[in-house]
């Protein structure tokens, strides 16, 4: 029931986001469905994962993992890099959508959905390493 709870504030969030950052507002109906069903995706492919990893629900806790770098457990740390890494790559990958090659996938929001499954998977290996290998690498506080 977490999962679904932080999901669905991921969504929402997410939906926030895209707007503030440019995605399509009052456009055509079939964009608005397109850029609500990506945030739906980002809240499911990060409140997922990070849910049942972390096992809490505590603000406290997402708070720290999404606006620094000061983790306090291992845990924390792979859930922060799977995080950060997922996000990066989503921004990142927006970058192609303004250039004026006039092709399929630069359409909102395919570029973004991709970058989703790319820093997702870069992101799971980063926590799995970081979990296997716990050096100091990344400082944990």
């Amino acid at each position: 029931m977490e999962a679904v709870r932080v999901t669905l504030c991921g969504s929402l969030i997410s939906y926030c986001s895209f707007i503030l950052l440019g995605a399509p507002f009052i456009a055509e109906r079939q964009i608005v469905i397109e850029t609500a069903a990506m945030s739906l995706w980002t809240g499911a492919l990060l409140g997922i994962p990070l849910t049942l990893v972390l096992k809490t629900f505590h603000l406290d806790t997402w708070h720290r993992i999404f606006t620094s770098t000061s983790w306090q457990s291992k845990t924390e740390r792979a859930a922060g890099l799977y995080a950060w890494a997922t996000i990066f790559t989503m921004w990142i990958s927006a970058i192609i959508i303004p250039l004026d090659w006039d092709v399929w996938y630069q359409r909102w929001p395919i570029p973004v959905f991709v970058g989703s499954l790319l820093g997702a998977f870069v992101g799971g290996i980063a926590a799995a390493v970081s979990l296997q290998f716990p050096g100091k690498w990344v400082k944990i506080a």
